[in-house]
């Protein structure tokens, strides 16, 4: 990611880098942008390290011993030294952010000693942190000679918290590289939502992830590509806004706007890397694959994601204005000539039960002429279609 004409991007090679810090060997320390240590070659900027014989970023925090005293006070003061600008840590520093949540929920006052769960709580995660020194993210993202470069985004959410995180997948004559670009997390609202809502919400947040990375960053994208593990919410993106309730309908609205030529694609929640971010993680978890470089269906040369199926359950009908209309949004390989015929007619539930009804009644009639059933529907007839329906 570029910053300035000088800086070092994540898209040089180590080489390159290197040749630059050559180069300022001889430049007096006070004309240099930033400090090179000759002794452990560490480069610091943006609260990150950088170590250029590795060409690896780490995390120095500094950390200061926990005090005797844990108030709220001191958990926030502790809490805001937390500098992730790149979001690469979000699945911990999502922890924090919840804790300070749940000890806000506490209602206690600033100096008060918070409670012994909170503190072991609290003394647990700050011990995480402490392991972190150790972490070594590799800085460059692009394999060198890249003939083709896709931007892939991961969405998901918790009752906890969402969070949204942004690959990037190059490719060049021999090989495929994907790693992982930056992620944004958000915890959950104090308003108790539903979770295909909140996971709308995640949707939201990759979208305008997504966005504002492909304006800032010096890179064009052949491909981008977004997941997400709710069927429900892939399927609200394929509807018409003004078809759903107001807060379902403003979001849809902004996503469509913003991803318009992108493709939304469904995954399952073990290859869902959105979902450490949703959930927290521990400094183990941290250092699994799955997190650094995505799942491993992105190496293949086509994405091959599951299909979208519509999932019509009691989350999709109460978002709907008018829950006796049925819509049909099957994206999947051979949907049903017959429904699609149905829908094509009208799109009023109750006239479709009776559409189908009158068919149904049709082949009974001609299937068994000696036991017609003539006159109006009955109850147990338009149940039955109903229940065929959904």
């Amino acid at each position: 990611m570029p910053m300035k004409d000088n800086d070092i991007e994540l898209g040089q090679s180590k080489s390159t880098a290197i040749r630059r810090l050559v180069l300022l060997k001889d430049v007096p320390t006070e004309n240099k942008e930033f400090l090179f240590n000759e002794i452990d070659e560490l480069v610091k900027t943006l609260g990150l390290s950088w170590r250029p014989r590795e060409d690896t970023v780490m995390y120095q925090m500094n950390l200061q011993e926990v005090p005797v005293t844990i108030t709220k006070r001191t958990v926030l003061s502790f809490i805001a030294k937390l500098y992730d600008p790149l979001g690469l840590l979000q699945p911990i520093i999502i922890k924090a952010k919840m804790m300070i949540q749940k000890i806000w929920l506490l209602k206690i006052d600033w100096d008060q000693n918070l409670p012994c769960q909170e503190i072991e709580n609290f003394q647990r995660y700050v011990a995480e942190l402490h392991q972190l020194k150790d972490l070594k993210i590799p800085r460059c993202i692009l394999l060198k000679d890249s003939v083709a470069v896709h931007l892939i985004g991961f969405a998901d959410a918790s009752a906890q918290a969402y969070g949204a995180c942004l690959y990037v997948k190059s490719e060049n004559a021999n090989e495929t590289q994907i790693r992982l670009l930056c992620s944004k997390t958000r915890v959950a609202p104090l308003k108790t939502l539903s979770i295909p809502r909140l996971e709308l919400l995640a949707a939201t947040l990759l979208s305008k992830l997504t966005l504002k990375i492909i304006k800032i960053i010096d890179l064009e994208f052949d491909e981008v590509h977004l997941f997400s593990y709710s069927k429900v919410v892939l399927n609200w993106i394929q509807m018409q806004p003004h078809l759903l309730k107001v807060f379902v309908a403003n979001r849809l609205s902004l996503i469509q706007e913003l991803t318009e030529t992108f493709s939304w694609h469904h995954v399952k929640t073990k290859e869902n890397p959105a979902d450490l971010i949703s959930r927290g993680t521990t400094k183990l978890q941290l250092q699994d694959e799955l997190w650094w470089t995505g799942p491993s269906f992105l190496k293949d040369k086509t994405l091959n994601s599951d299909s979208v199926v519509s999932q019509k359950d009691d989350n999709f009908f109460e978002e709907l204005k008018n829950p006796n209309v049925v819509y049909s949004f099957i994206t999947h390989a051979g949907p049903s000539v017959f429904l699609d015929n149905c829908l094509n007619i009208t799109n009023s539930f109750t006239k479709l039960v009776r559409i189908v009804s009158y068919i149904f009644r049709f082949y009974f009639n001609c299937k068994y002429p000696d036991s017609k059933q003539p006159g109006v529907f009955t109850n147990q007839e338009l149940e039955e279609q109903n229940k065929k329906l959904l």
